[in-house]
């Protein structure tokens, strides 16, 4: 990023195995250049073989950033920045900053998966959001990412949970953002609490209990028990009303043991 021409007024990250569409340029900069305050500008994107990042009602090209990032902090099914490929940002809005992404990582081996969600909140502090309504961008997915350290960690838990502690008190409310940050620690805890029923393992209760340390939240184990004794009692009524899939479940589990 720190290589771009300083004469240049837009930057558009490709991933490798991503690419544009013909029209993918003219039409995110002229939605920038119609609104000189955006600072980000979205489309539709096809993500193998489905479109999304369309949350956005039609046809509106603007929002304002502070707006943006308000909704996508209290609704979590609102994706709607895709990935860096998905995405024009303004050039001097990267200029301005020492590192656009946050590189930094608080568990050895494990980069921060939701640095470019994290660059997009800090730019909507600053600047607005363009959107163009059309399918711009492709995003090539992986079967060999489903089996990352990523995945195998569930790492997203922790992104989610450290999005709404870093940004919500810049977009939300007091009484908003104490909502929010409870149902983030629920689902949080839940998850906790469901991985130590399934034997999860070591590594991912390590690297969750450091995530919370890294956001300033110490491991409550008596919420974790109360998770988790509400997670066994879910599954157990669960394998009441499905035994079959429950002993199909239980079985699976015995063969990876």
């Amino acid at each position: 990023m720190r290589q771009i021409s300083p004469a240049s007024k837009y930057c558009k990250v490709v991933h490798a195995d991503d690419w544009l569409f013909p029209n993918c340029l003219t039409e995110m900069v002229k939605v920038a250049e119609a609104h000189p305050s955006v600072g980000i500008v979205g489309s539709y994107v096809l993500e193998g073989t489905r479109v999304k990042c369309d949350g956005l009602l039609y046809p509106s090209t603007f929002v304002p950033g502070r707006e943006l990032g308000r909704l996508s902090l209290l609704d979590g099914d609102l994706y709607i920045f895709g990935s860096p490929t998905s995405l024009l940002l303004r050039s001097d809005l990267i200029r301005n900053r020492e590192a656009f992404y946050n590189d930094s990582s608080f568990y050895p081996g494990v980069s921060n998966v939701y640095a470019d969600i994290e660059a997009c909140y800090e730019v909507l502090q600053e600047a607005d959001f363009g959107f163009v309504h059309q399918v711009l961008t492709f995003t090539r997915t992986h079967e060999e990412s489903q089996t990352s350290i990523h995945s195998r960690l569930r790492t997203g838990m922790h992104g989610k949970l450290g999005v709404v502690i870093k940004y919500g008190p810049a977009f939300l409310s007091s009484k908003e953002y104490e909502k929010r940050l409870e149902k983030k620690l629920g689902d949080f805890y839940s998850f906790l609490g469901s991985s130590v029923i399934e034997r999860k393992g070591k590594e991912l209760r390590d690297y969750h209990k450091a995530g919370l340390q890294d956001l300033g939240l110490p491991l409550s184990r008596a919420r974790l028990i109360k998770a988790t004794l509400k997670e066994l009692y879910r599954k157990t009524c669960l394998r009441l009303m499905y035994p079959k899939a429950a002993l199909r479940s239980i079985v699976g589990l015995e063969n990876k043991d």
